[in-house]
């Protein structure tokens, strides 16, 4: 019993020991350039402005540099550092770095050989080469940073994978706001060691030359970036595959919106992009891309561009549910450029299509189905044809069914071909059976006037029950003068309420669908043959498919 009593004594004591050993070690206050070769909570009291390089140097992991707000000032030397985080024996880890200005070093602070650090609210300014830098970095975050007036904003280069960048705002740097890069041209070929790398969420503005470079880099992610005001490329992949470009908006740039050469397997998604100089989205040189759900509008040139070379071809890209329309010029230009899928996209541009070169046929239609068309419309089949006055082929041609697609095929040129053009739709009307003595057919696709919004607006019509009659009794014609009946009508137009408006188009004593069908279909022929006075039905002093519309709401 009292060996077991002793024991118990012995135990309490050196657990007391134990707890006693783990008390955290007190913050170390720094005054001035520090080297922090042991773990510890490290704090900046005050400014330090130095040629000493670099003026903190992190040697060891599990460390936490506070500025405290506080600037580390140097004399921009070459190879300087206001902060380095690097070992000479193995990769660091645990290392965070906050809540300090760096300003006039060769690089801001410096992250070398550095596995899952965290770089926050950093504020990066005048420094020569970068901000930022990392090199043979994996797996750190940075977050909430500004780096502007530097050389670059970001550099990030050679076996730096799976690092996160967000939040952060990249402006005024004389290059560009992000380099990333792997190792890239070596005497033994190119050497791909950067990866799965994400940009997310930052504010790329005003620099230099360009905004996110990404360069001999595969795999990575770039989502939700607002990039603006960049003079060359906004965002620009070179030699870089299989990356993902999400969500970001990209505007007012000096050249292209996105541009990629060699940059094969990438997707590109959900992107705004519009402003541009040049092109919104110039491919050059890749295959394999998936372009779906973008907005690329107000480009001074056009909306998007798959250009191949002689030796390095564009093909078998997929092009779908994109809207492309206001651009200065024309919506796709492929040059050099084959069997690639372009479906369910809304063209609306001066000129639609340009090809270049020598083009293969691309497939510009799939299988009808049901769906929703990127217009509103209830089939899937292939694009829809409009341009700014709103005389594109899906404006023009009838859709007699309603099902969504126009009756005729879109020849772009010899070997491509749109075989089921998307109609604009029309909402809400049904199967009508008049119960007059003539038989009248369900209206085309009535186009209506030429929108500037992003998406074509259905045109919404009143349901009718199959046996409504709708057909309105006019009463005895009140004629101001005689004209010769339009091709296909019963007779000439007549005006019966004196209004100078000759609503019986087709001459029959009624207004009925009738009327709607014969003037949308001979439009050209009442535009080139009638006085504009006689079917203004808008009152905007011209004929044209808006005046189809009134009419059809008159009835």
């Amino acid at each position: 019993m009292k060996s077991c009593h002793i024991f118990r004594i012995g135990l309490f004591l050196l657990m007391a020991a134990v707890t006693v050993t783990t008390v955290p070690a007190a913050t170390v206050q720094i005054t001035g350039p520090t080297v922090i070769s042991s773990p510890g909570t490290y704090v900046l009291t005050q400014d330090i402005s130095t040629s000493k390089s670099p003026a903190i140097a992190i040697q060891s992991s599990n460390v936490v540099f506070d500025g405290n707000g506080h600037t580390i000032d140097g004399v921009d030397a070459g190879s300087s550092f206001g902060i380095l985080v690097n070992a000479n024996s193995g990769p660091l880890t645990g290392v965070t770095v906050k809540n300090v200005g760096l300003t006039d070093w060769y690089d801001g602070i410096y992250l070398k050989n550095v596995n899952g650090a965290q770089v926050k609210s950093i504020t990066a300014t005048s420094n020569v080469r970068a901000g930022i830098s990392l090199r043979s970095a994996n797996d750190n975050v940075i977050s909430g940073c500004t780096s502007s007036g530097n050389g670059q904003g970001f550099y990030v280069w050679s076996q730096c994978s799976r690092n996160r960048i967000e939040s952060c705002t990249m402006s005024g740097n004389a290059d560009a706001g992000l380099w990333l890069a792997s190792t890239g041209r070596t005497s033994s070929g190119i050497v791909y060691d950067s990866t799965g790398n994400q940009i997310l969420g930052n504010t790329v503005t005003g620099n230099g030359r360009m905004g996110l470079y990404v360069d001999f880099s595969n795999g990575n992610t770039l989502r939700g970036n607002r990039v603006s005001n960049n003079p060359g490329k906004q965002i620009y992949l070179d030699y870089s595959s299989n990356v993902n470009i999400e969500s970001n908006t990209v505007s007012s740039g000096g050249e292209q919106g996105i541009y990629l050469y060699d940059a094969d397997g990438c997707s590109i998604t959900g992107n705004t992009i519009s402003g541009s100089r040049d092109n919104g989205l110039y491919v050059s040189s890749t295959s394999g891309l998936t372009i779906t759900g973008n907005t690329i509008s107000g480009n001074g040139v056009g909306g998007i561009v798959l250009n191949g070379e002689a030796t390095i071809p564009a093909n078998k890209n997929t092009v779908s549910s994109n809207t492309v329309r206001d651009n200065g010029q024309r919506g796709i230009f492929i040059c050099r450029s084959s069997d690639n899928t372009i479906t369910n996209n809304l063209f609306s541009n001066p000129v639609n299509v340009v090809f270049g070169g020598t083009c293969g046929p691309s497939t510009w239609s799939g299988q009808l189905q049901a769906g929703s068309s990127i217009v509103g419309g209830s089939s899937l089949g292939g694009n829809f044809w409009g341009t700014p006055s709103g005389t594109g082929f899906s404006e023009k041609t009838v859709d007699a069914n309603r099902d969504g697609i126009c009756d005729k095929s879109y020849v772009l040129n010899s070997a491509n071909t749109d075989h089921l053009p998307l109609a604009r739709p029309i909402v809400g009307v049904t199967t009508v059976t008049p119960v007059q003595t003539t038989t009248t057919t369900p209206p085309s696709t009535l186009p209506v006037v030429p929108t500037t919004q992003t998406t074509v607006p259905p045109i919404e019509l009143p349901t009718s029950s199959p046996t409504e009659e709708i057909t309105v009794i006019l009463p005895p014609v009140t004629q101001n003068a005689t004209f010769s009946p339009i091709p296909g009508a019963e007779g000439a137009p007549l005006d019966h309420d004196g209004d100078g408006l000759y609503e019986d188009v087709s001459g029959n004593g009624r207004m009925d669908f009738s009327d709607v069908t014969l003037f949308f279909n001979n439009i050209e022929t009442v535009q080139n043959n009638y006085p504009v006075g006689i079917f203004d039905f808008n009152n905007n002093d011209r004929i044209d498919f808006s005046d189809v519309n009134e009419l059809f709401y008159s009835l």
